[in-house]
């Protein structure tokens, strides 16, 4: 979705659970073989710092897929992101989300 806004500029740019890279993520499962294992990076830090989109970041506290440092790293790396941290939240039970992503629609 990051280098989807940067080819394409949009309004705004919502972001549910992101990770910095894949080979980050690909780290937190199988280690520091992760960059021999994983050919694409996604490397969404890398980018993030380039998009003019306002961006809104949701990150569950309990993801258990990807870890909530990754949300708050993307944020900090980012100009003017908007993080919001979901407590208790977890990857694929996310109470609210819709409710939130609309609210953040509504409230660019």
């Amino acid at each position: 979705a990051v280098e989807l806004a940067l080819r394409h500029p949009c309004e705004q740019l919502i972001l549910v659970s992101p990770y910095t890279s894949m080979t980050d993520l690909g780290r937190t499962l199988v280690g520091p073989l992760a960059p021999l294992l994983v050919p694409d990076r996604y490397d969404n830090l890398a980018k993030i710092a380039r998009l003019r989109t306002p961006v809104v970041i949701l990150h569950g506290t309990r993801d258990e897929v990807i870890p909530v440092r990754m949300g708050r790293e993307l944020a900090a790396a980012g100009k003017g992101v908007r993080f919001i941290e979901v407590p208790e939240a977890m990857h694929n039970e996310f109470p609210g989300l819709e409710e939130l992503v609309l609210g953040v629609i509504g409230g660019r």
